[in-house]
């Protein structure tokens, strides 16, 4: 028996799977995926669905995942020099996906329904439009509350996503909590954010990174009165990783895990925990701690 498998509903149902599995990814490597990013892997994930069209035996099949996987994975989580990182996103992206499609079998095969499809890793099923509209409500409420169990059950080794911008460029780091440091900066009090140089770089306008590198090496500039020297001060620093003094500036927008906060960045030419992580946060900037 044919089925009648429509392009808009496979396209859009798929579009909902591919932005669950890639969040889902994120929250379980602990690897920060940005908007744009996950729009542009979503999007590409949604129009692989159409790959069900196409006759594949299995070892076809399993390579194509494979493939698609690895595809998807480097439009989200890719990032220079981050190559630990994107495998562990990767296999995270692969569990989420081995599970779905374990589940998914199970649905086909206990509740054979009318208009169902599952191929090449692929869902389809027809279903109308009010049925498209409750959809999209359950796949939201469902990424809360795995939003929100993640964030329950993380433990003092937890990670956590850091947005920080100054003027119009914006940058996303991976941040590992260290319950250790309680440090606050001693001119404003407000806590320190440790980030690797690499990691803030491009948000850095191009003076402020040849400062920075010079206060790094103890070196004073030729201009201590240029506003962008101002901008920098000298802040002791101690995390896991030891005590050092750091140039330290408070840039312009800060969010942690998604909300607004207040704090001192500062900026470290060393790698953070085997360069597995691009910021180290004190638990003040977690609400769950």
């Amino acid at each position: 028996m044919k089925q009648t498998v429509y392009v808009d509903v496979l396209l859009f149902l798929n579009l909902i799977i591919a932005f669950l599995l890639l969040k889902s990814a994120a929250l379980l490597s602990g690897v920060p995926a940005s908007r744009i990013r996950l729009f542009f892997g979503t999007i590409t994930g949604s129009a692989a669905s159409l790959l069900i069209f196409v006759q594949m035996n299995p070892v076809e099949s399993i390579l194509t995942k494979l493939m698609l996987g690895l595809s998807l994975s480097g439009i989200v989580f890719l990032k220079r020099k981050k190559y630990r990182l994107f495998f562990r996103a990767f296999l995270s992206f692969l569990l989420v996906n081995f599970i779905f499609a374990g589940f998914m079998t199970a649905v086909f095969l206990l509740f054979p329904a009318r208009g169902m499809v599952f191929r090449n890793g692929i869902v389809y099923f027809h279903f109308s439009a009010i049925s498209l509209v409750v959809l999209s409500v359950i796949a939201y409420a469902l990424i809360r509350l795995v939003c929100r169990i993640v964030a329950r059950r993380t433990d003092r080794h937890q990670t956590a996503s850091v947005h920080i911008q100054v003027g119009c460029t914006q940058v996303i780091l991976s941040a590992l909590i260290d319950t250790g440091n309680r440090l606050n900066d001693p001119f404003s009090g407000l806590p320190v954010i440790v980030v690797t140089y690499d990691a803030i770089q491009s948000a850095l306008p191009l003076k402020w990174t040849t400062l920075c590198s010079a206060m790094q090496n103890g070196t004073r500039p030729a201009h201590e009165n240029h506003p962008a020297y101002r901008s920098f001060r000298m802040v002791p620093v101690q995390t896991i990783s030891g005590t050092s003094v750091l140039p330290a500036f408070c840039p312009d927008r800060i969010e942690v895990s998604g909300e607004e906060k207040r704090a001192v960045v500062a900026v470290t030419e060393h790698t953070l925990s085997n360069g597995s992580y691009d910021a180290i946060l004190p638990p003040t900037l977690i609400s769950s701690v």
